[in-house]
């Protein structure tokens, strides 16, 4: 048996939401508030940085009615010497990984609820049943889907893509992105955020967009560079975010941007500097044949980006 040493080394919450009485969760006359059950869900990434590091992401979602809900995302990191994915994605491995990234959630949700004087419907605790769940899904999908998917694009993940140095518009451009698709899809309520993601993470899936948005907006730190994979991945977000900025739920998204210093100034350049990346980006991909992955399917986002007809009733943090 191949052992390996992988280490914590980040934990972070991804969103935090406070549910109020108006939310569809709470008015769901199925739920019996009197016995507050906590719904975990999960998610997972992994990535080879330079010098040969070798990390895993561990997203692990806590819902717990009528109080709020919580994904925290755990990295952890370990050096390679000889080995693969297929020796990190097995139970012996996984489970512990799955128990601290589990831990973290719920001290995460505690903390939290704390910070904004929530009362916990009930206690929360790990569970040996809902670890071993949640490392075989995790296992079970690196096996059937993502090894294959990767085999099929061991080029575009091995060869370097957009590169992206430190300066406004880069930085506009690439933490307006996020910004924006972040609305849509985990934090605003005038948006159908289940929909919208079950929807958007059919191009970007869910794990892999938060891997990407966080190696992207850590460009005010140093400079960004991306895989032909992640370059196509991000192509798609920026396209959406683009497509929506200038669509017909713009004003639904304005007043949340504009709290979070998306002025008009910063949107005129975000839209200026993203229209021209977008540009570049595509002739990179054409050229590198990164069409591979379907780069030239057109996608109608204002369309497929609903919004909700009455307002949910929540607030994310």
């Amino acid at each position: 048996m191949k052992t390996l040493n992988v280490q914590l080394y980040r934990s972070n919450y991804l969103w935090f939401e406070v549910f109020n009485t108006n939310h569809s969760e709470v008015l769901n006359e199925e739920n019996e508030l009197a016995q507050p059950v906590a719904t975990f869900t999960s998610n997972f990434d992994y990535e080879i940085l330079p010098r040969n590091t070798w990390r895993i992401y561990v997203d692990i979602g806590i819902e717990m009615i009528p109080a709020a809900s919580i994904l925290v995302r755990s990295g952890f990191v370990f050096n390679n010497k000889g080995l693969s994915w297929d020796d990190l994605f097995m139970m012996h491995h996984i489970v512990p990984i799955v128990h601290k990234s589990i831990w973290n959630s719920i001290h995460g949700f505690k903390d939290q609820c704390l910070a904004f004087n929530i009362t916990m419907p009930g206690d929360l605790k790990e569970d040996d049943e809902i670890a071993f769940a949640i490392s075989k899904n995790i296992i079970d999908q690196y096996f059937e889907s993502r090894k294959p998917e990767e085999l099929a694009n061991t080029w575009l993940l091995n060869n370097p893509g957009l590169e992206c140095h430190t300066n406004d518009e880069t930085m506009i451009t690439l933490k307006g992105t996020f910004a924006i698709l972040d609305e849509v899809l985990f934090k605003n309520a005038k948006f159908d955020r289940a929909h919208n993601l079950d929807v958007f993470s059919n191009i970007v899936p869910e794990g892999k967009y938060f891997t990407l948005k966080i190696n992207c907006i850590a460009i005010d730190e140093h400079l960004v560079r991306l895989s032909l994979y992640n370059s196509v991945l991000f192509y798609q977000c920026l396209g959406c975010a683009l497509q929506l900025l200038s669509g017909d739920k713009a004003g639904l998204l304005l007043p949340a941007l504009e709290t979070n210093g998306m002025t008009k100034e910063v949107r005129d350049i975000f839209a200026a500097s993203g229209t021209e990346m977008l540009h570049q980006l595509g002739e990179l991909l054409e050229s590198a044949n990164a069409h591979l992955l379907n780069l030239n399917e057109q996608h109608d986002w204002n369309k497929i980006i609903e919004a909700m007809e009455i307002n949910a009733g929540c607030d994310v943090k």
